[in-house]
């Protein structure tokens, strides 16, 4: 087995239920992903208006989200909207897609 065989079995790990992967609906599709929630950041817009952005890391099969997403596209994640924001970037077949929300 090669190096790049040996890193998609690795992934199919990664992405599994049984270990770290969950199910979330993403733009109206059930997929199994990670959401990175360590790395929100809640950063304040307006303190008077209470408006933050947050930032998540979303990690999925690059062949289950179909392509990779343009930065300033909307992606619904779980009902919630999100827009893409750099970096987005293909790792061996996983797509680490960084989104951002403003929240009240």
């Amino acid at each position: 087995m090669n190096l790049k065989e040996m890193i998609q079995e690795d992934n199919k790990v990664f992405l599994n239920l049984d270990e770290f992967g969950e199910t979330h609906e993403i733009n109206g599709k059930d997929m199994t992903v990670i959401i990175e929630s360590n790395t929100l950041n809640d950063n304040p817009l307006d303190y008077a208006e209470r408006v933050f952005t947050s930032q998540i890391k979303l990690y999925v099969r690059k062949e289950d989200f179909g392509y990779t997403p343009a930065i300033e596209e909307p992606i619904n994640v779980d009902g919630e909207p999100y827009t893409v924001t750099p970096p987005v970037h293909n790792d061996n077949g996983i797509l680490v897609i960084t989104l951002e929300a403003n929240r009240v």
